[in-house]
């Protein structure tokens, strides 16, 4: 079974040779106060940089890029495995104080996605020089200078995003419930962790299919995402500020914390030290012009999500298991379980439906046939549900078996 990725990574390294390899072990025995040896430089169809955790090459072929950098496709030169390398343009004034507060390499190490770190600064001696997002979409961005480069080497996985998913498919809804429930089932793994992804727009969600067809779903880009500590954990974009049109949560805007969080807090969950030490806490950051992130944020960005392009604008079911999440304050919203088991029941209860006409047929194909002898027959009931929007037309026993447990695939 093919997957949604329409590329083959293996190729874009397979003009390497062993000696090759060599060759740059060696150019970085040689040059131990560099870590990159480009393409320009070697004349190979790779870069390689020398990680903390060894020798990576580095292709050409972008597969993701924003605001902070891009994400290319790379491979342990070591073990074969392929990487995804993202690379972060910043300015930074002193290291340790950035690498120390990243949360994204201390998450994808505990996930257990984690290759290697490393880092580069612009050696250009003039000042105003430095690195340019090639990649940056908003003009007055175009031009600004960085002077700090974080690659981070992480597991790759395949698929495309749920973005492009809904833009190139139409599913049917108990396909898209149960993608939205497998979506669900990786925000639980990453809950049990004390993890919240923290930027979860539908373009950093993966959709793939196993060899078997089954769903296949992982979350990408953790810049945003962290540890939660009582229950909160800081936004780190400051002064940011709340729109409907957005994906990001309202409490991520300090002043919605301000002026609505925290009064329906002191109004409603003032019992409770938990509360106390949340309302303390956001309060803290919201004076700073911080908002904060909370277990439930991931799941407001999933109910936009859902709304936006998974079609609950159209279809009542999906809006209304898309209110449990889509709610203005944090802490009026369902819990993530809760939301889970409200989805898988309304799957169930959706893909049991054909088990009961299919019965409801059976039975009244059998009365036709007893009474076919005794004259006419009302149409109606002759035809039993062969006009069934549940797609049970046949008038073969083992077809609406299979219409009862269908093999679901992707797309």
């Amino acid at each position: 079974m093919p997957s949604y990725n329409s590329f083959d990574k293996e190729l874009l390294f397979v003009s390497l040779t062993s000696i090759d390899i060599k060759s740059v072990g060696v150019y970085f025995e040689n040059n131990k106060s560099v870590n990159k040896y480009s393409r320009k430089q070697s004349k190979f169809a790779c870069s390689f940089m020398n990680t903390n955790m060894g020798l990576f090459a580095i292709s050409r072929h972008t597969v993701g890029s924003g605001s902070s950098g891009k994400v290319k496709v790379g491979k342990n030169v070591h073990t074969g495995d392929i990487v995804a390398v993202k690379i972060q343009l910043l300015n930074v004034n002193n290291v340790l104080d950035f690498v120390d507060n990243l949360d994204e390499p201390k998450i994808l190490g505990q996930l257990g996605q984690l290759y290697a770190v490393t880092e580069r600064w612009w050696c250009g001696v003039l000042p105003n020089e430095g690195w340019v997002n090639k990649h940056e979409q908003e003009s007055k961005y175009r031009t600004k200078k960085y002077n700090f480069k974080f690659y981070i080497f992480s597991k790759f996985f395949e698929g495309i995003t749920l973005f492009k998913y809904f833009e190139n498919y139409a599913p049917t809804l108990e396909k898209i419930l149960r993608i939205i429930i497998k979506v669900l089932e990786k925000l639980e793994m990453l809950n049990k962790q004390n993890i919240i992804h923290g930027d979860l727009s539908f373009s950093n969600i993966l959709i793939n299919k196993t060899p078997k067809g089954e769903i296949d779903i992982n979350l990408i880009d953790f810049g945003l995402g962290g540890v939660l500590c009582n229950g909160i954990k800081k936004f780190p974009v400051i002064d940011y500020r709340f729109a409907k049109k957005s994906y990001v949560p309202p409490e991520c805007d300090y002043t919605k914390v301000l002026y609505k969080v925290i009064p329906e807090l002191v109004t409603f969950k003032t019992t409770g030290s938990l509360a106390l030490q949340e309302l303390y806490t956001i309060n803290c950051l919201a004076r700073e012009k911080y908002g904060f992130q909370t277990i439930t944020s991931d799941l407001y960005s999933l109910g936009w999500g859902i709304y936006k392009y998974a079609g609950a604008q159209q279809d009542r079911t999906l809006r209304k298991l898309q209110r449990h999440t889509y709610i203005m304050n944090p802490f009026n919203r369902e819990p993530l379980q809760l939301v889970t088991a409200k989805y898988k029941e309304q799957l169930i209860n959706l893909t049991s439906k054909p088990l009961v006409y299919g019965l409801v047929y059976a039975l009244n194909k059998a009365s036709i046939n007893d009474s076919s002898s005794c004259g006419s027959v009302d149409r109606r009931s002759r035809d039993g549900l062969s006009n069934s929007s549940n797609g049970i037309s046949s008038d073969s026993l083992d077809d609406i078996s299979s219409s009862i447990m269908p093999k679901y695939k992707i797309g």
